[in-house]
């Protein structure tokens, strides 16, 4: 079935190099497209074929071009083949898929070729070019293209297009200033191409540059749910750590009230051996006193014993009765001699373990004269020395117990601060071995903490109380019972 679809005239002039003098002087080349014919039931609004200029003076030096041009659409699955004839005859040029037009030699000499058939791209067409035309170059130029529909059927469609040569042209003015409109109109459409290729050009890069920081934030949005997940466990773990820690708290507390009751024991004990240690020391000035005095008696006792023995030499002549009293004499001297023996061993004995009872119990206990604005890093000096046994022992000066004795010692801290709170440590040759934490939400409050430990010494170590980590502006040490440092040796 033959369908006529339009009749229509295309116009474009992008060579003519002549003036209008010569325009009128030469015949006129007027091409008319005249029908498009379509040979299958479907419309071919899919091809055309155009053809330009409308115009053209022979013997100048302008040209013509034929171009066939398909739109892809729904209906074309596959281009097979693409042509150009003239007047029904065989085909001036034919282009295939992914090749190079094909036509002779004849056509080679006398026309310019191009074209394509790209169906992965929808991208059709074949362009003949004539330089310079005749008049046996009018006819009728067909355009016919071979493809396959969707339905898998070989289908054929052509256009044609009347090319006439007119040797006269009355309107050869109007044409003209039609052609120089068309022209200008044809600079502006370049120029506007040329903008809005230019446009689609930065829309696109801003389209890819969108793309990539789409991208981005995808992935940054998945790190950060996957951080959020990561964070919910550990805040998770932070609680159950946080309950852990307060129930170490409450026990911690509980163990605190135990050492400070213990610690009262332990401080009326040291009393007790205080006076203990008066009284030892009081027994020891007696018994040397008693020492003295059986000195002196054993002084006395010789002095008689030599008296005894001149009477007996003088006695010479009473021989049975000196002897007498030679064994008398003898006899109680051997006797006194036993009995200062005996003495001198009791004496002895009470001395030594007098000195070793000495000798295992140092002991200390210090406190503040003065209230101490502590520093990080700072020595604690409690300089107001109580009680103080042994040697070296504890120096109110430097605030340092240096041990007399190795063994296992008993310490004991207490700390009361003010404007919030602080740490303070317990050093024994410069290392941290316990320490104590006091803190409260108001400046002017005063709270109190302790500590209790036993360390295993040795003689020369030293151990001494340090301000650690502050807490408010310049915390305060309260001096007095309330702050106090001591300890003793146990075993």
């Amino acid at each position: 079935m033959t369908t006529i679809l339009s009749a229509y005239l295309l116009v474009h002039c992008t060579r003519l190099r002549m003036d209008r003098k010569t325009f009128n002087d030469n015949l006129c080349l007027i091409i008319i497209v005249t029908v498009l014919i379509c040979k299958e039931l479907n419309t071919c609004s899919s091809l055309q074929i155009k053809i330009f200029p409308e115009k053209h003076l022979k013997n100048l030096n302008t040209e013509v071009d034929f171009s066939c041009v398909v739109d892809h659409d729904n209906n074309t699955e596959k281009i097979l083949l693409l042509q150009i004839s003239k007047n029904k005859e065989s085909p001036m040029v034919i282009v295939h898929p992914h090749s190079q037009p094909i036509y002779s030699k004849e056509i080679s000499k006398r026309f310019s070729v191009h074209g394509m058939v790209n169906n992965d791209e929808g991208k059709t067409y074949l362009n003949l070019s004539l330089p310079k035309p005749h008049q046996k170059d009018g006819g009728v130029y067909t355009c016919t293209m071979f493809y396959v529909n969707t339905e898998g059927i070989l289908l054929e469609k052509e256009v044609s297009g009347n090319l006439v040569i007119d040797t006269e042209s009355p309107e050869v003015d109007k044409l003209m200033n039609r052609v120089a409109s068309l022209e200008k109109k044809r600079k502006m459409d370049v120029e506007t191409e040329s903008s809005l290729q230019t446009r689609v050009t930065s829309l696109e890069k801003d389209k890819n540059t969108m793309l990539r920081e789409i991208t981005l934030l995808k992935n940054r949005n998945a790190n950060m749910a996957a951080e959020i997940k990561e964070l919910v466990g550990k805040e998770s773990s932070l609680q159950s750590r946080v309950a852990s820690l307060e129930t170490d708290k409450k026990n911690m507390w509980t163990e605190i009230t135990n050492l400070k009751n213990s610690n009262k024991d332990m401080a009326k004990k040291i009393s007790t051996l205080i006076l203990k240690e008066s009284s030892n020391q009081a027994k020891i000035v007696q018994m040397e006193t008693q020492n003295k005095n059986t000195l002196t008696e054993i002084a006395r006792l010789t002095e008689t014993n030599k008296d005894m023995s001149e009477k007996i030499i003088a006695l010479t002549t009473k021989e049975e009765f000196i002897r007498v009293k030679i064994l008398e004499v003898e006899r109680a001297t051997k006797k006194v001699s036993t009995g200062m023996a005996d003495l001198k061993s009791e004496v002895s004995s009470k001395m030594t373990t007098l000195t070793n009872n000495d000798k295992s119990t140092p002991a200390f206990h210090a406190m503040l004269t003065n209230t101490v604005k502590l520093s990080r890093g700072a020595d604690i000096i409690f300089n107001k020395v109580l009680l103080s046994l042994g040697t070296p022992g504890y120096d109110g000066k430097t605030g340092v117990f240096t041990v007399p004795q190795s063994g296992l010692y008993l310490f004991y801290l207490y700390v009361t601060v003010k404007n919030r709170g602080a740490e303070v440590y317990l050093l024994v040759n410069g290392n941290a071995v316990s320490g104590v934490y006091v803190f409260r939400s108001g400046n002017e409050i005063w709270d109190q903490s302790c500590v209790n430990v036993l360390l295993d010494l040795t003689i020369g170590d030293q151990v001494k109380p340090v301000a650690g980590i502050l807490y408010g502006d310049s915390p305060l040490l309260d001096n007095g019972v309330f702050s106090m440092f001591g300890g003793y040796r146990v075993h």
